[in-house]
């Protein structure tokens, strides 16, 4: 009787996490082509429906950068460091999370309102991360890394030995040097 209600559980369990991800990679899916009509304000909507159903999807970590992208693209750069800072903290092994940086640091450094003792330490300590790491360079005379987010844009990131470059749809976004 006990194995019954465990198989009941498990194949409730198993159709719940199905119908969450085919509601979140629809809405995924819906933000993808709101933004390749130029809606982004579709998108944002869609992208912050993702994470109030499914926070713990995989797709939540491409919502919550493209949800702090949108709040910077549209000026409320308040709200967009709050985002990055939540991001980071959620997603910090992901390859976004450099770009997340850099999206903080250049918020911090340009927006003087927003600048504070906890805004500078923190711009601070994500410019010593950004130098933290040896560099070593092989037939090369920087190393690169590149991701899309959800809102389509582009980055690069090219990280030389005295300066790190990073570009947003092939612009120059932030550089940095030590």
């Amino acid at each position: 009787m006990k194995a019954k209600y465990l198989i009941i559980f498990i194949l409730v369990l198993t159709l719940t996490s199905c119908a969450n991800f085919n509601v979140s990679g629809q809405l995924y899916q819906d933000a993808r082509v709101y933004v390749k009509e130029g809606r982004k304000d579709f998108a944002f909507l869609s992208l912050i429906e993702i994470l109030r159903q499914s926070p713990n999807d995989r797709l939540a970590l491409q919502a919550k950068f493209g949800v702090a992208e949108y709040y910077y693209d549209i000026a409320d750069y308040s709200q967009s460091l709050k985002e990055f800072k939540e991001f980071l903290k959620s997603y910090k092994s992901s390859k976004l999370s450099v770009f997340a940086k850099a999206y903080l640091y250049r918020i911090i450094s340009d927006v003087k309102w927003l600048q504070n003792k906890d805004t500078t330490e923190l711009a601070e300590s994500i410019k010593k991360e950004f130098f933290s790491k040896s560099a070593f360079f092989v037939f090369s005379e920087f190393k690169e890394a590149k991701a899309v987010s959800v809102l389509s844009n582009k980055y690069v990131l090219k990280e030389y030995v005295d300066k790190i470059d990073i570009f947003r749809n092939d612009k120059l976004f932030l550089s940095v040097s030590p």
